[in-house]
């Protein structure tokens, strides 16, 4: 049974295409983009046509039973030996030897009679001939409808090029280790995805991490104001904040 992956979060687990040379996540990315187009009925239709061999695709037989039966022709794509029509992102860190940077492949079955993929899978060889049964993967609709929505380079990080707010509200009073000591967060501090932020007096640091990146802020810490001369500014508070966002 291939497992399904249907959101970002559960590829990047897979560590499919990682770490470079890798090539499959910018595979994946350019046959996202490149080769399919999903319609309002949730159908993935094909912008590019396996059968007549472009951009190297060729038949995959299917004869080690690594994918389901179907009575569709399988078609597999990436390997960066036998092709130069895969645009440079993919292909900038082939090596041209036996290892790492050419192990990764897409497998689709294709419907020719409504040019539509029917599942689309992505793989890796076990060895120079054999793929991986243990790390192959069917990529869900609504993981390549969220791939289709990311640049790639933002692609497999998961960020957006359009901002999404969170609110979140801090407790009033909490305890920051390994410091053992307690400051106030008073008000509302507005995020977005991915980054640390970190907290500086002139006698105390204090590391707040989120797993988002912080837009604007309106703290109140338990200290009297200062100066952070020696700290860089991370995002533009209001004037009236007493203790903006620094990062140490």
């Amino acid at each position: 049974m291939v497992r399904t992956l249907n959101n970002l979060s559960e590829l990047k687990k897979t560590r499919f295409g990682q770490p470079p040379p890798r090539h499959g996540l910018n595979l994946l990315w350019w046959f996202a983009h490149e080769c399919v187009q999903i319609d309002s009925n949730r159908h993935i239709s094909a912008k590019c046509n396996p059968a007549n061999g472009a951009f190297g695709f060729h038949r995959f037989y299917n004869r080690d039973r690594l994918l389901p039966y179907t009575d569709l022709p399988y078609y597999e794509v990436g390997n960066l030996k036998t092709t130069d029509s895969l645009p440079d992102y993919v292909t900038e860190s082939y090596t041209g030897y036996s290892d790492k940077s050419n192990t990764d492949r897409i497998i689709v079955s294709f419907d020719s009679l409504w040019n539509r993929f029917e599942n689309i899978y992505v793989t890796q060889h076990s060895d120079l001939v054999h793929f991986d049964q243990n790390h192959t993967y069917r990529i869900g609709l609504d993981l390549l409808k969220g791939i289709k929505k990311l640049s790639r380079e933002d692609f497999p990080r998961g960020r957006t090029n359009r901002s999404e707010h969170i609110a979140i509200d801090i407790p009033q009073s909490m305890q920051v280790q390994p410091y053992q000591r307690t400051f106030s967060l008073k008000k509302k501090i507005q995020l977005t995805s991915g980054f640390a932020k970190r907290l500086k007096n002139p006698s105390t640091r204090y590391i707040l991490r989120f797993s988002t990146h912080l837009i604007s802020s309106h703290l109140t810490q338990e200290s009297q104001k200062t100066s952070l001369s020696t700290a860089s500014k991370i995002c533009d508070c209001q004037e009236h904040d007493e203790n903006p966002v620094w990062l140490v």
